[in-house]
């Protein structure tokens, strides 16, 4: 098995909300005094302001069987 790390580009949007939404839920369920569900947790625009934005860096781990 291999593990590479690239920079995300926008294509990888529904892996990164799938991830980024599990993740929140486990917030809500944790801490439901302070997170709450919501309908979108980054939306394709905030997840592509992520990605070309001068001030920060996204990036992919791609674990392949080898």
């Amino acid at each position: 098995m291999s593990l590479s790390i690239r920079t995300a580009n926008l294509s990888d949007y529904s892996a990164f909300y799938r991830v980024a939404h599990e993740v929140h839920e486990h917030h809500v369920e944790a801490i439901p005094d302070v997170f709450q569900s919501v309908d979108v947790v980054v939306s394709e625009n905030d997840f592509a302001q992520l990605v070309h934005g001068d001030d920060s860096d996204v990036y992919v781990a791609e674990c392949n069987a080898s």
